[in-house]
C-alpha cells in the first residue's frame, strides 16, 4: 500500500534548500560575470542580479492573490483590525 502525499510536508533537504540555492548561486553568477567578463557579462549580470527581486514579486503577487480569493469566499476571515 502507498501512502498518500502530503503536500506541505518536505520530502528532502532540496525541497526546502534548493529554490535559495539556486537563486544564490544565479545573483553569485551574476556578479561574478559583472566583474570578469566584458558587456555580455554586465548584460548577464542585470538579469542574474534582478532574479531575487523578479521571484520575490512573483511570490508576493501569488500569496496577494491568494489571500484576495479566501477573503472573497469568506470575508470575515481576515486579519482583525
Amino acid at each position: 500500500m502507498s501512502r498518500a502525499r502530503n503536500p506541505r510536508r518536505a520530502r528532502g533537504w532540496f525541497d526546502v534548500f534548493g529554490g535559495p540555492l539556486i537563486v544564490g548561486v544565479l545573483s553569485l553568477a551574476g556578479l561574478l560575470s559583472a566583474l570578469l567578463l566584458g558587456d555580455i557579462g554586465h548584460v548577464f549580470s542585470w538579469v542574474a542580479v534582478g532574479s531575487p527581486i523578479a521571484v520575490s514579486a512573483w511570490f508576493l503577487f501569488r500569496a496577494r492573490r491568494c489571500f484576495n480569493r479566501a477573503r472573497r469566499k469568506n470575508p470575515e476571515s481576515g486579519p482583525p483590525n
